[in-house]
């Protein structure tokens, strides 16, 4: 689980290093390393080793072979080679000055000599535009870039080339309806088979993803005599604060007690107050290495934290939506200039002072993100108009709002000690799915329709077919009455982010109703979040001490 450091290239002398879980040989006089983070699924054995022994016997090709959750460095005594899995689980961060330094954490790679934090304006825009989300390959600091999902960086003295050794591929889908339903059943059932080793629990919310999952694992753990254990999360007095809307229609809780007694499994329901969560706001952070889905974030790392101290890995119903188009927005075909999730610029700049977005353009920035990410989507000549904006929201999901989500499970998931597993995010699930028509996807106008029918029996109809329903939030006013008072301090003192924000915008949001009306990011993050996200922010740049010498007039307010 843990995860590696290292460097390449130091003044004139050819060197490399490695710091963290690496193996190691020699072979006809040339020594080749190897340093790996994750997990390898339907493999036994050293991860390491057999890495090795794959890139001596076959070269590079030894990826194509791997299914897994992983972040890998080789050396061959000549070049240095970086990959991370297709899905972009794990992170794999990198730097190139004098020295070619990379890690799987932010925070370690900036303690390496000569690399002092510092921030421009394309990584505030980051923060402030796309944030909690990032940019593929973008690692938000000056100089600090990211290796993509199903992507790779060589390293020699000569040069640095980045590419993909892996992404979906457009092709006409020739399989019928019932022969669909079939594959998709083999390839999640296959999925989350391999994914069963060790002590794995399942996250069961109740909804229709986690309970497909829960319900297969249980399948296969019945057939050897055991029983899993599920957990549901939820927190205390959303009963009485709860207010429905249409990003979260209900509640999970009595759906998880209900899959989960069908199902068979030994469930524990967890709770928790607003005191636990809320001290963990600067923990989320310093678990991702960067700013993040605030008090979303700091639940899952409490409930995860719970969970990690009877399992040692936890299934998750995690990618489903963007792959079988689970998001309300997949069924807004509106034009936009921004990312579907994120669409309200308004809402983000609603504390931010009017000096900083004067020089910084996080219209622009957003538009531009998302221009290039719709021109990348590999697309099918002869496709009609509406399949092709099919095809470039189900892009935009895979490689962007998923991307987001992937760090949040993984980075929390490690902070406590425990190993996340996202059956479909399986890269043979996301390349078979990827090409079936968006009239199957959605027939009879269901939502996640091919999903549904696909496991039906397996769970009963009320649970297949109940409407999705996003991972819990407090509702309870106390915590937004401490994020106003954490706000507050903040700006009765110096601290970083006080060039960014404006005194006077920032109180008149605290005086009013901080529910924006709409997310202003994916569906949970509304008007308390943004407190959140802003005090992650200072937080952030205070404590990795990150430099804003670029913007004299930002640092003179």
């Amino acid at each position: 689980m843990s995860g590696f450091s290292g460097f390449c290239g130091l003044g004139e002398e050819w060197q490399c290093g490695f710091f963290g879980e690496v193996a190691q040989r020699d072979v006809n006089g040339k020594s080749f390393a190897v340093a790996f983070s994750g997990e390898l699924y339907g493999e036994s054995g050293n991860a390491a080793e057999a890495i090795l022994n794959g890139f001596i016997t076959n070269g590079t090709s030894f990826i194509d072979r791997l299914n897994g959750a992983f972040a890998i460095v080789i050396w061959d005594s000549e070049k240095l080679y970086l990959y991370r899995d297709r899905a972009g689980i794990k992170r794999l961060f990198y730097a190139h000055n004098n020295v070619f330094v990379f890690s799987t954490e932010l925070t370690e790679l900036i303690k390496f000599p000569g690399m002092a934090p510092q921030i421009d304006a394309e990584g505030l825009a980051e923060l402030f535009a796309i944030g909690p989300a990032r940019t593929p390959g973008s690692g938000v600091l000056k100089g600090v870039k990211e290796v993509l999902p199903g992507g790779y960086v060589t390293f020699t003295r000569a040069e640095l080339e980045t590419g993909k050794y892996w992404d979906v591929i457009s092709a006409p889908h020739t399989h019928t309806y019932k022969q669909t339903l079939e594959n998709t059943r083999y390839l999640l059932t296959n999925a989350v088979n391999q994914r069963m080793g060790g002590n794995v629990c399942s996250m069961l919310s109740g909804g229709l993803d986690s309970s497909i999952i829960s319900a297969i694992a249980q399948n296969e753990l019945k057939s050897t005599g055991k029983t899993l254990s599920t957990f549901s999360f939820d927190f205390i007095g959303n009963n009485e604060h709860f207010k429905g809307s249409a990003f979260q229609p209900d509640q999970d809780a009595p759906w998880a007690f209900k899959t989960a007694e069908f199902i068979g499994t030994n469930h524990t329901a967890l709770e928790c107050g607003v005191n636990d969560f809320a001290g963990l706001l600067f923990n989320t952070v310093d678990a991702r290495g960067l700013p993040g889905m605030a008090d979303v974030d700091s639940s899952l790392l409490y409930f995860l934290s719970r969970v990690s101290e009877t399992h040692q890995a936890a299934l998750t119903g995690e990618c489903a939506d963007e792959l079988f188009g689970g998001y309300p927005w997949f069924h807004n075909t509106e034009p936009s200039l921004f990312f579907p999730w994120s669409k309200d610029m308004d809402a983000r700049k609603a504390l931010l002072s009017d000096d900083f977005l004067n020089q910084i353009n996080l219209d622009a920035h957003a538009q531009k993100r998302y221009a290039e990410a719709i021109a990348q989507t590999p697309l099918l000549h002869g496709e009609t108009t509406e399949q092709t904006q099919q095809r470039q929201i189900s892009y935009l999901n895979l490689k962007h709002f998923m991307d987001v989500l992937c760090e949040r499970l993984a980075r929390t998931s490690q902070a406590v000690g425990i190993l996340p597993r996202a059956p479909f995010s399986d890269h043979r699930l996301i390349e078979y799915i990827w090409n079936v028509p968006w009239e199957m996807k959605y027939r009879g106008g269901i939502v996640k329709s091919l999903l549904r029918e696909s496991f039906r029996g397996i769970l009963p109809d009320d649970i297949l077919f109940r409407r999705k329903s996003p991972f819990p939030k407090s509702y309870n006013p106390k915590y937004e009455q401490l994020l106003t008072e954490m706000l507050n301090d903040v700006l009765n003192s110096n601290a970083p982010i006080m060039g960014i924000i404006c005194k006077e915008k920032a109180r008149r949001f605290m005086q009013t109703r901080k529910d924006l009306g709409r997310p202003w990011f994916g569906q949970l993050m509304a008007g308390p979040q943004m407190m959140a996200y802003i005090l992650q922010v200072n937080y952030w740049l205070d404590k990795y001490n990150i430099s804003l010498r670029a913007y004299p007039t930002i640092i003179a307010k």
